[in-house]
């Protein structure tokens, strides 16, 4: 589906900081005095000879050499740099065996992560929504959707009204076109409801152009993320990688 490859297009380069836009300091006292300064700068970069080899953070406020664990490759699939966020609060990102950017975990607010996601979860609201098509009636209606039954009636007698031919799952809301598919058994594994929360959550903040931030609390919702990002996967027979 051209919408699941799309959530695997956008990569870290996307929405890095550049390594020219990096503020830096040329020690780890230098460090602590700009972010003093202004608290925007929650990791700082500590150049040795023009290359960028240390950095300062704020939420430790400690200085460390950069290694392995802190870097990412510039063509690292957004999907995956979600993992590499849930325990860190930031990476360099490295292109032909030098720093030239950093994400910070608030970079995964930018408009390419929530189109990223918007496109997988676009993928599940229709592999779900077709799974059940062909089962929802009139007569039925309650037993998937029992809570919005006389809600969707109402809306569906005046679309009728005014002609439209439409079935009853182009009516259901997201959370609802989920449970309908889970209750009829044909979406497996099936999903709890803390899984739809989180699933509601990320596709309301990435569905709206006002919508709320997709992540704002470090780390929990980055977990969010990877929860929904995997739940995503599993569903649609995506592999990582």
């Amino acid at each position: 589906m051209n919408l699941q490859r799309l959530a695997r297009d956008f990569v870290a380069r996307d929405i890095m900081t550049p390594s020219d836009q990096f503020t830096r300091a040329a020690s780890a006292a230098g460090a602590a005095e700009v972010f003093g300064k202004d608290k925007r700068f929650d990791v700082i970069p500590i150049p040795e000879k023009g290359r960028v080899v240390e950095f300062w953070e704020s939420h430790t406020a400690q200085s460390g050499t950069i290694g392995i664990q802190h870097v990412v490759s510039a063509d690292t699939p957004i999907l995956d740099l979600v993992d590499s966020l849930r325990d860190r609060r930031f990476v360099f990102v490295v292109g032909q065996h030098d720093v030239v950017g950093l994400v910070h975990f608030s970079d995964l607010n930018d408009a390419v992560v929530k189109l990223a996601f918007f496109a997988l979860l676009t993928g599940l609201e229709h592999k779900a929504a077709e799974l059940i098509r062909g089962c929802v009636r009139c007569d039925n209606l309650e037993d998937f959707v029992e809570n919005s039954t006389g809600r969707y009636k109402r809306e569906m007698k005046k679309l009728r009204g005014k002609g439209a031919n439409r079935d009853w799952v182009t009516l259901f809301s997201f959370p609802d076109v989920l449970k309908a598919a889970a209750k009829s058994g044909k979406l497996r594994p099936e999903l709890e409801a803390s899984q739809v929360a989180d699933l509601k959550k990320v596709r309301n903040s990435v569905a709206h152009a006002a919508g709320e931030p997709l992540v704002e609390a470090h780390p929990e919702d980055v977990q969010r993320l990877g929860r929904v990002r995997d739940l995503c996967i599993k569903h649609l027979g995506m592999g990582l990688g």
